[in-house]
């Protein structure tokens, strides 16, 4: 089996398990909180201070913070004039299979062994950073 091959079953394996979806919807969040700050001209100041907590916190908070809870996400959806919604839905492998290997390793593949250790993690943690630079 060539390496690319065993590259795309990994993935698939990755792709399967509950950190992988973990990893999605804070992603999805994140990618979802800076579009409305960006859409309302809204900084991160701004959102801190009608929230009454620190820029640090809402930069966790656009970091992907695992323990973002309910009443946090809340808090701020209504700062911004939105509300969450919650549904559970069947797993779609064309969803989880919607990044092909390059974008999840990059186009050099040079360390693709060490970076499945950590799948996904900090990739999407990065293409996280690069959204709220943005």
């Amino acid at each position: 089996m060539s390496m690319d091959q065993l590259l795309s079953q990994r993935i698939t394996e990755v792709r399967s398990t509950a950190e992988y979806s973990l990893e999605r919807l804070l992603l999805d969040i994140n990618e979802q909180l800076c579009a409305l700050m960006s859409k309302q001209g809204v900084s991160r100041s701004e959102l801190a201070d009608r929230l009454h907590v620190s820029r640090a916190w809402i930069t966790k908070l656009l970091r992907g913070n695992q323990n973002l809870t309910f009443r946090s996400l809340v808090a701020v959806a209504h700062e911004l004039g939105s509300r969450v919604e919650m549904r559970f839905v069947p797993r779609d492998p064309a969803y989880e299979e919607e990044w092909p290997v390059d974008t999840a390793f990059g186009a050099n593949r040079k360390g693709t062994v060490s970076a499945l250790k950590e799948p996904f993690a900090s990739q999407l943690r990065e293409a996280s950073e690069r959204a709220i630079a943005a």
